[in-house]
């Protein structure tokens, strides 16, 4: 069974916002050539919309990390920043359920 993981209020906060269970470490991983990764070898990013408990309708992000001695991490983030890591990683915004707004 999924270990709860914490999650932070933000990237680089220590406040600890609530926990989440399986959240995916790498769904915004890109092909390089070599390794699916986002950040350099052994680093990953995932994204969660979560739908349950303290946190629900936030976006959660998790960096995750195959490095010996460090740890996967999850914070909060914006919408704004989700979509920037969406969008980053070549993801459709549809399905994450953001409204592209195209400005003129």
């Amino acid at each position: 069974m999924a270990r709860a993981m914490n999650v932070y209020a933000g990237e680089g906060n220590n406040e600890i916002a609530g926990q989440a269970k399986g959240i995916s470490r790498d769904n915004l991983d890109q092909w390089n050539g070599h390794n699916w990764a986002n950040g350099g070898v052994g680093m990953h990013l995932g994204l969660a919309k979560i739908k349950r408990g303290k946190l629900a309708g936030k976006f959660v992000a998790v960096k995750g990390i195959d490095l010996q001695g460090l740890h996967d991490y999850a914070f909060v983030v914006s919408v704004a920043r989700a979509t920037e890591m969406i969008v980053n990683a070549g993801s459709d915004l549809k399905k994450w359920g953001i409204e592209a707004k195209i400005s003129e």
